[in-house]
């Protein structure tokens, strides 16, 4: 089969995923032509071998609009199949994905919802404005979550426990509360979704993403220049459609618990340091599991402006 004739039946496929898509959440054309646009990025940036993931995902994820005076917590009280409602914090957000496993028998049943609201519904592909390629982006972001959850979830009957592996991130649930008892590496996640965000913004739109909006920046733009190692950047990615911790036996334990450590800090503080700013940028360009390059302690200047220095040269010069 030629190229030609192989990206025939991956488009047919898309085209007609999307018509099952659109029948079944109600979506206007103008939307689901948006999100087809979005589905074809995802697939190119991810590889054609994971289509059907993208797509079974977005298939099986309610994508919501706010309405006007609408209440985003009732709303997804209401949309879950779970008589106690979503323990979830929904504050200050202008787009959030949400999945459960409801244990079926033997089986998990899975619910997905994307809430897009108000301030961030104006979708356009081709306009120039900021806040309007900001909204594409949120909304990439959560498309990103939904994908890397789906089918995500597994159920130990015997105490009651859901495990959900989200890309990176492993959440622990009682099943009778539906609230996490553990949540492991949610920073390294959300800084792996940043960062593939802006990058498939960019392959949609062939527009530079607005990097400086997001709560993850800094440590979106260190992965970037982790993941320039190229054999890095394909385990990560394979873990997360995997739901393998892979990835952490690649790197090592150690590193992983450092790398969330600081990146947790960095999203909470809005600061970073430069020396560790530093020592990522340079340790992970030829980085092999078998070699040591991270310091048992890092002490040096929380100079901001230092730091913007680095994540600036980095963008372009990190290789």
């Amino acid at each position: 089969m030629n190229d030609i004739e192989r990206t025939t039946i991956e488009d047919t496929y898309v085209i007609w995923k999307m018509i099952l898509i659109r029948n079944k959440h109600g979506y206007s054309d103008e939307f689901a032509n948006i999100l087809e646009k979005i589905a074809e990025a995802m697939i190119t940036y991810y590889g054609p071998e994971r289509k059907e993931t993208i797509m079974n995902a977005i298939y099986n994820t309610h994508i919501h609009f706010q309405k006007p005076g609408e209440d985003p917590e009732e709303y997804f009280d209401n949309y879950f199949s779970l008589p106690q409602g979503i323990n979830a914090e929904k504050d200050d957000f202008w787009a959030y994905h949400f999945s459960v496993g409801i244990p079926k028998g033997h089986k998990i049943k899975e619910e997905s919802l994307i809430y897009v609201t108000g301030q961030c519904s104006e979708l356009d592909l081709n306009s120039n404005d900021e806040q309007l390629g900001i909204n594409l982006q949120c909304l990439i972001h959560e498309i990103i979550h939904c994908v890397k959850s789906h089918e995500g979830f597994k159920y130990s009957g015997c105490n009651f426990l859901i495990e959900k592996a989200s890309g990176l991130e492993r959440v622990i649930y009682d099943t009778n509360l539906y609230m996490p008892l553990e949540n492991k590496y949610h920073a390294l996640n959300e800084a792996m979704t940043t960062l593939q965000e802006w990058e498939i913004y960019e392959l949609l739109t062939n527009k530079k993403a607005n990097t400086s909006y997001s709560t993850y920046e800094y440590s979106a733009n260190v992965l970037g220049c982790m993941l320039r190692n190229d054999q890095l950047r394909k385990v990560m990615i394979d873990a997360e459609f995997d739901k393998s911790e892979d990835w952490i036996e690649y790197i090592g334990t150690n590193e992983v618990e450092r790398l969330e450590k600081n990146f947790e800090k960095w999203n909470n503080e809005g600061i970073c340091n430069y020396d560790d700013l530093y020592e990522y940028y340079e340790c992970f360009r030829d980085y092999s599991p078998d070699k040591q390059y991270f310091r048992e302690d890092s002490q040096g200047s929380n100079d901001n402006s230092q730091g913007k220095e680095l994540i600036k040269h980095s963008e372009t010069n990190c290789e």
